[in-house]
């Protein structure tokens, strides 16, 4: 049996082609995990297109904005809404 650590590096490294992956990010906590999650899910496949739709960004907390730099610093695109056109 793999442990998880072992599972996730067997599937990156045996699936090397680039991916189109969606997050769509509630206000508050949920948004907050939906960009750590786009964060570690570029680590995990790097060669992939990560697009977060976070349409109710927290003005709250100062925190959430260093990690919607960190994504797009990384290569994520972070929209308020849905872009026409390919990502």
């Amino acid at each position: 049996v793999l442990s998880d650590d072992d599972t996730s590096s067997t599937i990156a490294v045996e699936d090397k082609k680039p991916k189109r992956i969606l997050i769509i990010a509630g206000p508050g906590n949920n948004g907050g995990d939906g960009l750590v999650a786009a964060r570690h899910l570029k680590h995990f496949e790097p060669n992939s297109h990560i697009m977060v739709v976070y349409p109710k960004k927290s003005s709250r907390e100062p925190h959430y904005a260093k990690l919607v730099k960190q994504c797009t610093d990384m290569g994520i695109i972070v929209s308020d809404g849905p872009m026409d056109g390919e990502w």
